[in-house]
């Protein structure tokens, strides 16, 4: 590429040619938005040269290009975060300074991590925001994966059992898990002293499922073998599934508080219901792209 620029002699009358910056000697473009991805790639590769020179390897290296805070200040950011409302807000007042029932409303409002292992993945959660059901599908999971279930009130964690966690009955006596070893299978794992059971797919092979709000029948998605993608019906007492009718495909899907009405994203990504006894869907006009939530009625006394 080549810059043009007026040629000092006015009778010659012909641009003279100047040659451009390389881009890898442009500050303006190394500095700019553009050349980030360059920036990047010189924190890695200015690093890896010196390793190369010195000769040092079988070491573990964190690469990034965010730029580290100074040790001081991480220490410092690091005691005020272990230390409950140790930060002092501007123009406020101390912990010390506050009233009982602004210590409790502050404690409410303070994030805690709740991960386990290397790979806690949150899956369902009791209506009164008390048991948290995750798995842990990493390494600390183990071969066959872990399920868990937390009581946020007490800290407390219990694994009950294999697999990758799908759902928590509405009774909170169970949950129910998938082994991806075995998807012809669903687990019921016992939260208290009962014994796990075993739900048979009769050749379905399940991809997900949900609870009915009745406790006693699941919707699964599947696909038996040679046949696509499709919603069934199963109760939980051995029978086999029952395909619902019309064959409609929903992501995301849920079931409606009154167990009624199937929630979910159609196959042109708007929101579609579809009566659980079987019949038409019907779209929402929603203008955004979303995903369906149920939400329960509030209650809100006065003091």
């Amino acid at each position: 590429m080549a810059n043009s620029k007026k040629n000092p002699n006015p009778t010659d009358g012909k641009p003279e040619l100047a040659p451009a910056l390389l881009a890898y000697l442009n500050p303006e473009f190394l500095n700019s938005p553009d050349g980030r991805i360059l920036r990047i790639l010189a924190e890695y590769a200015e690093p890896l040269a010196r390793f190369r020179r010195e000769k040092i390897q079988d070491t573990v290296v964190f690469f990034g290009s965010a730029r580290f805070a100074s040790l001081p200040d991480a220490q410092q950011a690091l005691t005020m975060l272990e230390k409950s409302g140790g930060a002092k807000p501007v123009g406020g007042k101390s912990k010390g300074d506050k009233s009982q029932e602004d210590k409790s409303q502050e404690d409410k409002s303070v994030y805690r991590d709740i991960s386990w292992f290397d790979w806690s993945h949150a899956v369902d959660m009791s209506a009164d925001g008390k048991l948290l059901l995750f798995d842990e599908t990493g390494d600390g999971g183990g071969p066959n994966h872990s399920v868990y279930i937390r009581n946020l009130q007490s800290n407390s964690t219990v694994r009950v059992g294999d697999g990758q966690a799908v759902a928590l009955s509405p009774d909170l006596k169970w949950a129910l898990a998938l082994n991806p070893k075995k998807p012809g299978y669903l687990n019921l794992l016992p939260i208290g002293p009962e014994a796990s059971r075993t739900v048979s797919g009769h050749g379905l092979k399940y991809n997900w499922a949900r609870y009915f709000p009745d406790g006693q029948r699941l919707l699964v998605a599947g696909s038996f073998p040679g046949k696509p993608l499709r919603l069934y019906v199963q109760a939980l007492n051995g029978e086999e599934p029952v395909p619902l009718n019309p064959d409609v495909f929903l992501n995301f899907a849920i079931v409606s508080p009154d167990g009624k009405q199937i929630v979910g994203v159609g196959p042109n990504r708007k929101i579609a219901t579809l009566p659980a006894a079987g019949g038409e869907s019907q779209e929402l006009a929603i203008p955004f792209p979303s995903v369906p939530l149920f939400s329960c009625p509030v209650i809100i006394s006065s003091p």
